[in-house]
């Protein structure tokens, strides 16, 4: 499981949703209003499966954490929170309005992917077997969430600015990215247990890329 979601991304980046939805995968597009802190369809229809806790609903210009799924037609919202964990900021009733649900999932997928390889330990590997740790042996997910949330908003604004002069805004958004994320690569360690019996056997950091044979 990625370290990072969607909504953690809109806590770094208030306007990334307005900036690069293009970018985005789009999950569900529908009129939709806030109801008692819930965000309910207009019209009939049901949300789909795909959609998650941690991804964002922009409803008009406004962005919504999505926080639990309700019902197949109902989802409970955030205005935007300074950590996932934090109380729910219920928003204000509005009326109907157009609204979509989209995702940056498969930006964040690689770099978790990424991340996960520098610290020697394979995604497609979840657990301990005959060649090492898999994704599961990192004790604090949390604490990498941060370098992660870096990583992904670098690869999404470099995409965005690839066809753009370099002092365009998106192409100095993606300069911005990569500084931070290079510093919180070399400030982060992952808490690694080796032998899967739930206690940290070492610290590894993200500076270096491990290789193996």
């Amino acid at each position: 499981m990625p370290f990072t979601t969607d909504r953690d991304l809109l806590a770094l980046q208030p306007t990334l949703f307005r900036e690069v939805a293009f970018l985005a995968q789009t999950l569900f597009r529908a009129t939709l209003k806030v109801q008692s802190g819930q965000l309910v369809i207009i019209g009939g229809g049901t949300f789909p499966a795909s959609i998650q806790p941690g991804h964002v609903a922009m409803l008009g210009e406004r962005p919504l954490e999505i926080v639990s799924i309700t019902s197949s037609t109902s989802l409970t919202v955030s205005l935007t929170r300074a950590h996932a964990a934090g109380q729910v900021l219920v928003p204000a009733d509005t009326a109907d309005l157009p609204g979509s649900i989209a995702t940056f999932d498969p930006q964040i997928g690689i770099i978790h992917q990424q991340i996960l390889r520098m610290l020697g330990l394979e995604a497609a590997r979840q657990t301990l077997d005959a060649d090492g740790p898999g994704e599961s042996a990192v004790l604090n997910p949390a604490d990498l969430s941060l370098v992660e949330t870096l990583g992904s908003l670098h690869l999404i604004y470099s995409a965005a600015a690839a066809a753009l002069t370099v002092d365009s805004p998106l192409a100095t958004r993606a300069a911005h990215f990569r500084e931070r994320f290079a510093q919180e690569r070399w400030r982060a360690r992952a808490i690694i247990d080796l032998d899967a019996d739930g206690r940290a056997d070492t610290v590894r950091t993200l500076n270096v890329i491990r290789l193996t044979r």
